[in-house]
């Protein structure tokens, strides 16, 4: 069944759901950047099939959605790690922390 398989049969089956919400928030919030981030970077590559450059508020605003979408990324990390007995990693002196 693969090592995924091998590592969750020793998970507590009450601890289960907690998992796979911390799994579907690092998707969310990674599928999130990636469409906000490959946004700015349509507008800026010189694609000819972008509608137009987009304003420097809405790059902001953007940046502000990925930072949003970076500290849920990271709080799953940390509670993923933490459940698995790994040392956390945290951002110090970051806006996302």
């Amino acid at each position: 069944m693969g090592e995924a398989w091998v590592i969750l049969t020793g998970v507590p089956t009450l601890r289960m759901p907690y998992l796979v919400n911390w799994l579907l928030d690092l998707q969310e919030s990674n599928a999130k950047t990636w469409m906000l981030e490959a946004a700015i970077r349509k507008e800026y590559a010189n694609d000819p099939n972008a509608m137009g450059k987009l304003e420097l508020e809405e790059i902001g605003r953007r940046a502000i959605q990925i930072r949003e979408m970076n500290a849920l990324r990271m709080s799953a990390k940390q509670r993923i790690d933490e459940f698995f007995g790994e040392q956390p990693d945290y951002k110090i002196n970051h806006l996302s922390a």
